[in-house]
């Protein structure tokens, strides 16, 4: 990533797939690099809705698991990104993309963030 303003700014690494079943909760493998910035999934649900997952700050060096429940009474907090919303999460959903959100905003930064293994479970 390369955060090359002082505004706030996302990069958001797109790949859809299925997510099978009904899953709560997801989790990955991330290599931080202490940056704090703010790592987060976006799903699609069936109709439409884009969600934010925010999975937290990676203020981490090194491998560490990544883990946020979205659905259900121990859900965490989820964001709304597009479509028409109907505040809540419709299934089946799609896994849409990872995104990173530069913090502080005005930071100018660039860096590496690897993930991987991005697992969609109940729990």
């Amino acid at each position: 990533y390369f955060f090359n303003t002082p505004e706030d700014e996302t990069a958001v690494f797109t790949q859809i797939r299925p997510v099978p079943g009904n899953p709560n909760t997801v989790r990955m493998w991330v290599y931080g690099n202490r940056s704090g910035h703010f790592l987060g999934v976006w799903i699609l649900d069936k109709e439409l809705e884009t969600w934010l997952v925010p999975l937290g700050p990676v203020l981490h060096e090194g491998w560490e698991l990544m883990e946020t429940t979205f659905a259900g009474p121990n859900a965490d907090v989820l964001f709304y990104i597009s479509g028409p919303s109907n505040n809540r999460i419709d299934y089946p959903i799609s896994f849409r993309g990872i995104s990173l959100n530069d913090s502080p905003d005005e930071t100018i930064t660039h860096g590496s963030v690897v993930i991987d293994q991005v697992d969609f479970i109940t729990k």
